[in-house]
């Protein structure tokens, strides 16, 4: 029992280091949606990693049970630990892999890029994964479906280096 409370202590923690971290964003979001007014439009470009995660809880929770079975503490602790990582994770991918967009701008690493700023899109093969570049030199690794809406948006193209 001892070895549960553990587990559930030390899973617990990590689960709310990450979504810590996930309030932060959200926090980093509200502002530049109200400091930069508009409407604004988001798309989830990816959920790979929600259904993995959350799929990976599986076998985090057969561990557990594994672990009760043959009453091994240590294998106990980390599979009780691993299982609030997955569900913190799951949460924390949902909102992480969404992309905000409006009228003047989006918002790339939680910082506001005007599409004024934008130099071009850049991508090292047809393969890789492409990359907005700005007048100042900062680079934002995207993905194709992101890399489609800021062409459009901001008028500008998708360079393929090789």
């Amino acid at each position: 029992m001892l070895n549960i409370i553990i587990g559930l202590a030390v899973g617990a923690t990590v689960g709310a280091v990450r979504l810590l971290g996930v309030k932060k964003n959200r926090q980093v979001r509200q502002e530049i949606f109200e400091s930069q007014g508009g409407k604004w439009e988001s798309v989830r470009h990816s959920l790979f990693m929600v259904y993995f995660s959350a799929m990976m809880v599986i076998p985090g929770g057969y561990a557990v049970y594994l672990g009760l079975q043959e009453n091994n503490s240590v294998q106990i602790i980390l599979a009780v630990a691993l299982v609030f990582l997955f569900l913190s994770e799951a949460y924390a991918s949902y909102d992480t892999y969404q992309f905000y967009y409006g009228e003047k701008g989006c918002i790339l690493k939680d910082k506001f890029v005007r599409y004024k700023s934008i130099r071009y899109i850049t991508r090292e093969t047809k393969l890789s994964a492409p990359e907005v570049v700005t007048f100042n030199g900062e680079k934002y690794p995207i993905s194709m479906e992101i890399a489609n809406i800021i062409v459009e948006k901001a008028d500008v193209e998708i360079i393929v280096l090789k």
